[in-house]
């Protein structure tokens, strides 16, 4: 997996860097302090003390996943977790919605320069946030004007980027890891009450098998609301 943020700083530091230079021992040195910078100020939005918060900022900045993720050399772009967790504070912050909107189109740039893969989970928290709004503000010309602000900036660099450049059929563009429509449902037999539903060979589809418990838990919600 190529990283666009790290070639294009090289590119731009290329006269003054030797031939040889082992890039990711510092890529993971910059994920892991803006993994405790990203986790203090989460905790921060909550007022906690101190000493918790530093406390806190530490044991998230050492979770398995990110351990693993620092670990899986083949996939060491996805160690940038810290586009997420500043994605979790932007959403809990008091800053004004508006401006939350904004940021958190900035974290999918860099999000996009990175990994696709934090694009659509950051894309979440901006549409949780104009929804919220919506709900309570009853304004359509807002919601409809946030949304495709969003889209079309979305859309917009990843065109700048090339990624809808020169993509074939194969395990590099939308052949063999391409995404089953049931993907969200199918766990392909990580599940134990679920099965494995129907999916063509190298489909890793239980990477986003959302679990039983967030199916269940989104259904309560859905008749929640529905019959309040």
């Amino acid at each position: 997996d190529a990283n666009l943020f790290i070639s294009i700083i090289t590119k731009i530091l290329s006269p003054f860097l030797p031939n040889n230079i082992q890039l990711y021992g510092f890529w993971l040195f910059f994920v892991f302090f803006m993994q405790l910078l990203s986790s203090y100020w989460v905790l921060k939005q909550f007022n906690l003390m101190g000493i918790y918060t530093v406390l806190g900022a530490i044991l998230i900045s050492l979770y398995p996943p990110f351990l693993f993720r620092a670990s899986a050399l083949d996939h060491i772009n996805l160690t940038a977790h810290f586009l997420i967790i500043f994605s979790i504070g932007l959403y809990f912050s008091k800053i004004e919605y508006k401006y939350k909107i904004i940021f958190l189109n900035l974290l999918i740039f860099f999000s996009l320069l990175i990994h696709f893969y934090f694009v659509p989970i950051i894309f979440g928290f901006i549409s949780l946030i104009i929804i919220e709004r919506y709900l309570i503000e009853k304004n359509k010309k807002m919601f409809i004007k946030y949304f495709l602000f969003s889209i079309l900036f979305i859309l917009l660099l990843m065109f700048i980027l090339g990624y809808f450049d020169s993509f074939v059929s194969t395990a590099t563009g939308f052949g063999i890891y391409s995404m089953n429509l049931n993907s969200l449902i199918n766990p392909i037999g990580f599940s134990y009450f679920l099965g494995n539903l129907s999916i063509i060979d190298g489909q890793y589809e239980g990477f986003q098998y959302i679990g039983l418990g967030s199916i269940l838990l989104l259904l309560s919600i859905f008749f929640t609301f529905r019959y309040l």
